[in-house]
């Protein structure tokens, strides 16, 4: 079983290198290339329950973080695809509501927003037929099933080292449909779903604070980054692939 008591406390039991993390996760796109590389490397050692990895090796990390999201990209194609079907039918029924709307308001002179809003409304129901219902429903269950298989995937790539075992499906699958698998993920998103209500009720407060409560609340984002990260990759890097 996932020990997660010592996966949430791992990211606090070096406040060096926790600092490090909140500092490169509350810098925009600087977080995105060097926080989830790292949280990779804390994979490798949580089986073994092993100190967090050291910032070291920048460019290894860099590398890790954008095939991370490469990854995730990949895995989340089925669904951008429905999705981006479902904006254009939405799209489509709205821009010829627009047309409709300037051609008869044409000699007015004056088109308010209270006359055009009962027509985007309009526009909008009219654009809830079955079929795009269907692949909203679609979108949002392959988006679920990526969410869930992710970081198995991941995981399978820091423990392994090479891109290519983060599409290994047949091991993949094999992997999530364990009750260990699916215990961890659910423990996990109540964690996530817990830290970023709590972090995000606290940066509301602050933000009203000028200049020093952005820098604040940029450094709680940053904070929260690298926890979530640092303790996901935490729990699924003790189970094995």
């Amino acid at each position: 079983m996932v020990d997660l008591v010592w996966a949430i406390k791992r990211p606090f039991s070096d406040m060096k290198k926790l600092g490090i993390g909140t500092i490169l996760g509350a810098i925009p796109i600087v977080n995105h290339l060097t926080v989830p590389g790292y949280s990779l490397n804390c994979a490798k050692g949580a089986a073994g329950k092993k100190a967090l990895p050291k910032w070291d090796d920048y460019g290894e990390i860099i590398k890790k973080s954008i095939l991370f999201f490469v990854a995730r990209i990949i895995y989340l194609l089925p669904a951008l695809i429905v999705a981006s079907f479902v904006l254009g039918a939405i799209l489509e029924n709205v821009f010829s509501t627009l047309g409709n709307v300037f051609s008869i308001f044409t000699n007015e002179g004056y088109i308010g927003t209270e006359e055009i809003a009962p027509y985007l409304i309009q526009a909008l129901g009219a654009s809830m037929n079955g079929t795009l219902v269907c692949s909203i429903f679609v979108m949002l269950i392959l988006t679920l099933l990526s969410v869930f298989v992710l970081p198995a995937a991941l995981t399978r790539y820091a423990l392994k080292g090479k891109f290519e075992e983060a599409f290994k499906f047949k091991a993949i699958l094999k992997r999530v449909l364990t009750g260990e698998y699916i215990i961890a993920w659910i423990e996990y998103m109540i964690f996530f779903l817990v830290i970023s209500l709590v972090l995000g009720l606290i940066t509301m407060g602050i933000t009203f604070v000028p200049i020093v409560g952005e820098i604040i609340a940029l450094l709680i984002s940053g904070f929260g980054y690298m926890i979530l990260y640092v303790t996901k990759y935490s729990i699924f890097g003790q189970l094995k692939y």
